[in-house]
């Protein structure tokens, strides 16, 4: 219903709903609403829409209140999302659960790791870096987790719930000296007051315990739900054995630990760790662990299709059902990113030759490149794929009230550019980067991006009022800044080859005054705020004690 009712608005009153403010003037100033001439009808494409990357909690939506949620829940409703991942108000379920296995409050304070930093604490990466967390913001929290999980539910979505991974406080290693445990590795450098999270194996009968535990403490906090648990055991971490009879009772032991509280219980599992740790699982491996679990027990989410999938090489997960998804977006990055072909074209092509079941989009960061994840999530409605040009001449159409010329120019050419990008990882931006002076070829004609540019600014004076409009300007002129201070970063560096002491200087002053540009745009346009994320933060204080 709710994704019929975005149709009508982008076909018939030029309309939308946006991460980066509402274009919806047309709407709100209609005195009388168009008839639809004639009856349309749009089935899904797929049964299941994925929305969220575990990461997404920290990179964007970590210190969000209920009216942030509940616009974005909104969003996601017109887009037809109905499998949405919903981890908000967790650690405090994990208190509750492991307070009954002999785990004191105190115990915490070295295990979970602070709010921005907790998607990484949660997948066992490491633990309590800018901790600890406090019990208002584990309780706050947990209470608008419920607003979240029930206000999904009454748009028809069916969120899916964590489980448990195995990850514990390192109190078990006294309590529990008799059970097989281990350390996570050493990740990103953090010593081990910060790294080397505990890690129950999964296959030993206290897993079993706490997982179910946790299911059924999930169960009375939240009220009924639609029985999909995601749990993550090795994300960027390697399993202790690769013997096949091990990864097989991993599988089992992990499903058991759900459907022991849930007996319809459905275990939903990214797929990264095949596609990062990939020279561990090899076919033997894979098989093991996969075929470990009724086809009806386990989907997958293919994260990272649009780059490397890995449904193809694993016999489409072994018969498993999987989600087709978009990544694109790691680690919050601002960067105007994407490949337009492989996301019309790819889902389909897949659709025909696998098990595919859903499609979705599983960005780290979000409030970028939205037209990349609308046409992904547009796929689920569509019967095929459209020629690209149009259906970026129509998504120009509803993002902005009306249609214009040197707009649809201007996105011709981000199409073959920025957006025409194939089967290629989104790089860094050089400014964003640690100082060095290596140098690398673009993807893109940087001088044809100028030209886009040149077009987009063109009709200011006539959308200057529409917010997505303001957005898009001041995100197109800092991808062109952006680009600018990549070319000067080279220039500088062949200076520094050629020990031109008047070259570095020239470039050095143009890319520190581009730079003071650059934070003059983005303070014109509150998405691109420092302030509105500590402010955000800020609000979640109790006392002094909190905000400081």
């Amino acid at each position: 219903l709710a994704s019929g009712y975005h149709y009508y608005l982008k076909k018939y009153l030029n309309s939308s709903i946006s991460w980066t403010g509402d274009n919806l003037a047309q709407a709100q100033s209609a005195t009388t609403l168009p008839r639809v001439p004639h009856s349309v009808v749009k089935n899904r494409f797929t049964k299941w829409n994925w929305y969220f990357n575990t990461c997404t909690a920290s990179y964007s939506t970590v210190w969000w209140d209920w009216e942030q949620w509940e616009h974005h829940i909104d969003w996601m409703a017109v887009r037809g999302i109905n499998m949405p991942y919903m981890s908000v108000g967790q650690e405090y379920i994990w208190t509750r659960t492991f307070l009954e296995f002999g785990v004191e409050l105190k115990d915490f304070d070295p295990f979970y790791s602070g709010p921005a930093f907790l998607a990484w604490q949660r997948m066992g990466n490491f633990r309590g870096w800018a901790g600890p967390l406090t019990l208002n913001w584990m309780v706050d929290h947990y209470k608008l987790g419920k607003k979240i999980f029930d206000r999904m539910r009454e748009f028809g979505m069916k969120p899916v719930l964590p489980a448990f991974a195995g990850h514990v406080p390192q109190k078990f290693e006294i309590m529990y000296p008799e059970v097989t445990q281990s350390d996570s590795p050493l990740t990103h450098y953090f010593d081990r007051k910060y790294c080397c999270v505990r890690f129950l194996e999964p296959i030993n009968p206290l897993f079993r315990e706490i997982g179910t535990k946790f299911v059924n403490t999930l169960i009375e906090m939240f009220g009924p739900n639609d029985h999909l648990y995601l749990g993550d055991l090795y994300n960027e971490i390697y399993p202790s054995r690769n013997d096949l009879g091990y990864l097989h009772d991993v599988t089992t032991s992990m499903i058991k630990s759900l459907t022991d509280a849930d007996p319809d219980a459905v275990w939903v599992s990214q797929a990264w760790l095949f596609h990062h740790e990939r020279d561990f699982w090899q076919p033997a491996q894979l098989q093991a662990y996969l075929n470990a679990a009724d086809d009806d027990r386990m989907i997958l989410l293919d994260m990272f299709n649009e780059v490397n999938n890995q449904w193809s090489r694993t016999e489409s997960f072994y018969g498993k059902p999987y989600i087709w998804c978009e990544l694109l977006n790691f680690g919050g990055a601002q960067m105007m990113y994407g490949g337009m072909k492989a996301v019309m074209y790819e889902p389909y092509e897949a659709s025909k030759k696998s098990s595919m079941a859903g499609i979705g989009i599983t960005p780290e960061g979000l409030l970028t490149n939205e037209i990349m994840f609308d046409m992904m999530l547009n796929q689920a409605w569509m019967e095929g794929p459209e020629p690209i040009e149009l259906w970026v001449n129509n998504y120009i159409h509803s993002r902005y009230g009306r249609e214009n010329e040197n707009l649809q120019k201007a996105y011709k050419i981000f199409s073959k550019t920025v957006y025409g990008i194939h089967k290629k990882r989104m790089p860094k931006a050089k400014l964003t980067r640690r100082p060095n002076l290596a140098k690398w070829a673009s993807n893109y004609d940087h001088c044809e991006l100028i030209d886009a540019w040149e077009l987009f600014l063109e009709p200011a004076d006539e959308f200057k009022n529409i917010a997505t409009y303001r957005f898009d300007l001041v995100d197109v002129t800092r991808q062109v800044l952006s680009d600018m201070f990549e070319n000067w970063h080279g220039e500088m560096t062949d200076g520094y080859e050629l020990t031109d002491r008047c070259k570095i200087e020239e470039t050095r002053v143009k890319m520190l005054e581009m730079l003071r540009d650059l934070d003059d745009l983005l303070s014109t346009n509150e998405y691109f705020l420092f302030g509105r994320w500590i402010q955000d933060a800020e609000q979640w204080a109790h006392n002094d004690e909190e905000l400081a």
